[in-house]
Formats: structure tokens, sequence, C-alpha cells
């Protein structure tokens, strides 16, 4: 090994260490537990060859010590239960301690994602982020759960086993280690190259998780396009990829592995003691009785080796895994404001702010602008021109890569996460739901609210007639037997915003998913929150913002023109082609509809005549 191997295997081995330190002590504990459980369960062969001892000059027409035989059986009995015992304990122990464990991975993780920038996760893929919350975990609880008893076991069986043959007979201890020096001897070749396939297996998984997570996302649009399943996409080139790679190292170590097995075997074992322990009787002199234990623990020795194998395969796996979740929870976070000022009233600045998802790729470039308290803003543009991501920067969801957004006069790095979101609520393009009732989806905002409340804001929201529909009306939950349209769920994120009552509201494309009568409700309830509060609205469907305050219009990550609705017309630039482009679309669908209308009418009264 290189001494960059060295170096590497060292950190990684501390990591494992820094990770499984709140568990280290029931790890000792456990493993001592094993320790007993192992020389307790070479009781068995030892009473035996004793009994042996005792018994067989019988034959020749000698006495039994009865007091011993029966002292010989006892011992095993008490041996017996305590192994039991102390296998039982030993494994209770660990357990305990990898539950306690993976508990506090979890909080911890589930804390460093919620104060993690939304910028990371946009970034690292949701199959990435399943590696680090589940899988990473999961291979740490293996070696946690099962590394203690079963290394301690493996070692300490072997160890003693041959103690007790070369106290017999040194003779009998090498017979012992023929099956395992065969066995050490093929190891090298069925680990060569592991290191290198370690790491190339786990990138490969990294790889094909998130295949499977845009897979199952995608799942509409495959069914759709490709109803055949001739999917050709990036799941099943990433799953050949993967079986590919996979299939050849197995290939590649089934041979040695094979061997391996064989001389671990118990047959292999058996054969190797009843022919070499046959010529040490016959010319060596040993006795038959030491023949017999060597027979009885000759599996002890090798056969605890391909456990070894496993555990330090798992063990290599939990250090990666380690390692991986060290550097995720190493990952910087959005620090924490001390919140010393307050805000003096609801104005939101932009102070030449600019923003880059990736190095090189500026989403935001030097955008300045006030918005006025009390009043409403639109931002439009064309996609990509940044308008929800400078959104995402009122709530700090994002941080600026330069420049600063103010609140009241105060930057919002400097108001803490509480601070924070008393002054701004965010309503997202795509509504979110949890998996629980709708009055607690609701109360999210303000988990104590009282029912009144609750149904206050559903009812401003034009969602509470809609909710006493469902089968347990508030109580309904969410995915269960709540199913709720998208403009519906985007009434219960709005309610959900008016039961915070905060004095500035983000809206991000409300009205995106709604049909015509969902847009007409939200706006109904977009109309209830703006009184006495800053609005800011992302909008395509130009005909919702024409009375707001302010319209800035967004191009390339700047700020290209300002004003309201009929000033921006009037001025014949970008809004006023936009908004010539969205007249005409309207103009067509309703012609359209009104076609489609009359049609039908005609149909309908043919239709009468003929029956006539």
């Amino acid at each position: 090994m290189s001494e960059s191997e060295q170096g590497e295997t060292t950190e990684a081995h501390t990591t494992f260490w820094q990770i499984a330190r709140p568990a280290r002590k029931e790890m000792i504990i456990a493993g001592l537990l094993a320790a007993v459980a192992a020389v307790l369960s070479l009781a068995p062969v030892v009473v035996l060859i004793e009994l042996a001892r005792a018994v067989l000059p019988a034959i020749s027409g000698g006495g039994i010590d009865i007091v011993r035989v029966w002292s010989l059986i006892a011992t095993l009995v008490v041996a017996t239960l305590l192994h039991g015992y102390t296998v039982k304990k030993s494994y209770q122990v660990s357990h305990w301690a990898d539950g306690t464990l993976a508990e506090d991975i979890r909080q911890q993780q589930i804390t460093k994602l919620s104060q993690l920038p939304l910028a990371w996760f946009t970034t690292h893929s949701s199959g990435r982020v399943k590696k680090f919350v589940q899988d990473d975990v999961a291979k740490i609880h293996m070696l946690i759960a099962h590394g203690a008893p079963d290394i301690t076991s493996a070692v300490m069986v072997p160890l003693m086993s041959l103690a007790y043959l070369f106290v017999l007979d040194w003779r009998l201890g090498l017979l012992a280690l023929v099956p395992l020096v065969l066995s050490l001897a093929t190891m090298p070749f069925m680990l060569r190259d592991y290191s290198e396939k370690s790491e190339q297996f786990t990138n490969s998984q990294k790889e094909l998780n998130s295949s499977i997570v845009e897979l199952v996302r995608g799942i509409g649009v495959i069914k759709v396009f490709q109803p055949e399943g001739k999917n050709q996409g990036a799941f099943l080139a990433r799953s050949r990829e993967f079986s590919t790679f996979y299939l050849g190292w197995v290939r590649s170590t089934v041979h040695p592995a094979a061997m391996i097995q064989i001389f671990t075997s118990p047959v292999f074992g058996l054969f190797v003691t009843v022919v070499a322990g046959t010529w040490l009787v016959v010319s060596q002199g040993v006795s038959p009785i030491g023949v017999m234990a060597a027979l009885l623990l000759i599996n002890n020795v090798a056969g605890p080796l391909m456990m070894l194998a496993r555990m330090s395969i798992m063990f290599k796996e939990a250090n990666e895994a380690a390692a991986e979740l060290t550097d995720f929870f190493n990952i910087p976070v959005v620090p924490e404001a001390s919140g010393a000022e307050h805000p003096a009233d609801n104005s939101i600045r932009f102070d030449e702010l600019s923003f880059a998802y990736v190095e090189d790729a500026t989403v935001l470039d030097g955008v300045t602008a006030r918005l006025e308290p009390g009043s409403v803003t639109a931002l439009v543009g064309p996609s990509g021109a940044g308008k929800s991501t400078l959104a995402q920067l009122i709530p700090r969801l994002l941080d600026p890569t330069s420049g600063q957004v103010r609140i009241g006069g105060v930057a919002t790095t400097d108001l803490t996460a509480r601070q924070l979101y008393d002054h701004v609520g965010f309503v997202f393009q795509d509504a979110y739901l949890m998996q629980l009732s709708v009055r607690d989806n609701i109360r999210l905002a303000i988990p104590d609210a009282s029912e009144t409340d609750v149904i206050r804001a559903a009812t401003a929201a034009q969602i509470h007639d809609r909710i006493m529909t469902l089968p347990r009306g508030y109580d309904s939950v969410i995915g269960e037997d709540a199913q709720l349209s998208g403009g519906e769920q985007q009434r219960v994120a709005i309610a959900r915003a008016i039961l915070r009552d905060a004095p500035i509201l983000v809206l991000d494309e409300a009205t995106a998913f709604a049909d015509p009568d969902s847009e007409a409700a939200i706006q109904q309830a977009i109309t209830e929150l703006v009184a006495g509060r800053t609005l800011v609205v992302i909008a395509h469907r130009l005909h919702t913002i024409t009375d707001a305050d302010t319209i800035l219009v967004l191009d390339d990550g700047r700020i290209t023109e300002r004003g309201d609705h009929d000033s921006l017309v009037e001025q014949g630039g970008s809004y006023a082609g936009m908004w010539a482009r969205y007249e005409t679309s309207r103009r067509r669908n309703s012609s359209a509809a009104q076609k489609t209308v009359s049609e039908q009418a005609v149909s309908d009264t043919a239709a009468k005549e003929t029956a006539r």
C-alpha cells in the first residue's frame, strides 16, 4: 500500500471513529461480552474431550470418576447458558448503540438540510441526498450493530481454538493452521484492486440512484411519449453501465473466492484432519483423543475467515460513508445573524444584486430597485430572466453572490431567521403540501393557531368551502382522503400565508397551475392578502398584474424596464411587445373557445331535429 493510500485509510478510520464517538463505549462493552461468549463457545468441545479422557479408561477395565463426569456435565450446562446470555447481551448493547447513533445522525442531517442554502439543492440531485440520508447511515448501522460482536467472535474463536490445540499437542495446532494458511494465500487475489473498484462502485451507485429518482419523477412523460417502454434515457444507460462494471468485478473475484470457500469449508477441514490425523496417530504417536479435538475445532480456525473478510469490506464501506457524512456536515450553512437591528418598515431594497448558482453562470447582474411599503410589485420577463431567483433572495432562500437585500433598511443577512420569516411570507409556484391533515398543513405557519384563525385564513383564501366537501373536512389527510387539484393546493398554501400574516408577501407564479375557476378564486384570495402588505408577484398571465403599482421587466438577469402597466405599454418596449402577444393569444383562445361552443350548440340542435 502506498503512503498516500495509508494516509487516506488512516484519515477514513479517524473519520469513522469521530462519527461513531457517541456509541464507542457501548461498542467496547459489546466487544467484551462477545469475547466472553467466544471463550464459552469452546466449552462443549473441551468438556467432550475431557469426558472422553474420563470415560475411555473404562473400556480397558479401569474405573470412572463419577464426580468428575458430573462436574464436567454441570460445567457444560452453565457454560452453555452463559454463552447464550452473553451473545444476547452483546447484540442488545450494539443494536441499542446503533439505534441511538442513527437517530442522532438523522437529527443532525435534518438540521443541516434546513440550514443549507437553496442553491446547494440545485446542484445536488435527489439521488445524492438520498444516499447521504439513507444509504450512508445504513452502512454505518451495519458496522455499529454487528461489527463489535462479529469481529470479536471471528478473532477470538480461532485464537482460543488454536491455543487449546497447541496445548494438547503442537502438531495438532500446526495441522489446524493448514486451511487458514491456504485461505490467506488466496485472499490477495480476491482483493486485488479492491480500493479502486470500491470507489467505482460507490460513484456508479450515486449516478444510478440519481437516474432512478429522475425516472420516477418523469414517469408521466415516459408513459405518454414512450408507451411501449422503449425508454433509452439516462436510467437504462446508467443501469447498463453499472451492471457491466459489477459483473466484470464479480468475474475477476469469483475463482479466488470459490477457492477460499473450499479451504474454509467443513468438508475440507475434516478431510485434512482425517488424512493428516491418521498419519500422526499411526506414525507420530499422537493421541486419538487429540485428533478428535482437532476434528471438532479445525473449522473454528479457518471458518471465520470469510466473516472477517466481509467485516473488512463492511468496515471500509462504513469508513467511506463516514467520510461522505463528514463532508456533508462540513458544508457551509447560511450564517445566523445577531438580530440586533429591526426593520423600520415593510420596504424592500435591492442593492446591486448579483447571483450565480455556479461559477461563471450569472443569473442576476447588478439589480437595483426599491419596493415601497404597502406597494404591489410585479416581476415579469422571459423564462430564465431571473425572476424566481430575485424573489427567492427576499426571504433569503438564496444569498446573493454580491450586493444586498434590505428590508426596512436592514440587510437580510443581519436578521435572524425568526425576524426574517415574521416579516416575509412566500408562496411557491409549486405548492407543496405535506402528508398531514389539511388543518395541519395550514397550521405549518403558526402551529398553535386556533381553529377559528385556521378557518378564517381558509375562507379568505377561497378554499374553506372545498375543504368542507372532503370526507373529514379539515381532518382529511393530503394524499389519503384529500385529493386536491393544483389550484386548490395553491389556495391552501395561500391560506397558510394569510395565517402567517407577514407584512411582506412573495408570490411565485401563484396561478401557474390553476384552471379558470381556480385562477379567479386565487386572484380573490390575493386581493384579501394585499391590504396593508408589500406584495411581490411573479406572473406570466399579464392580465393579473395590470393594477400593480410597479412592474419590473427582467431580461438576462438585469432590469430593463420599470413602471406601471399603462406607462410601459406607452413606451413601446419589451413589455409592450409581451402585452401585445399576450392579448393576441388571449383573443385567439377566446375565439377558439367560442367557436367550439357554437359548433357544439349546432350539433346538439341537429341531434334534436334528427330525434324528432
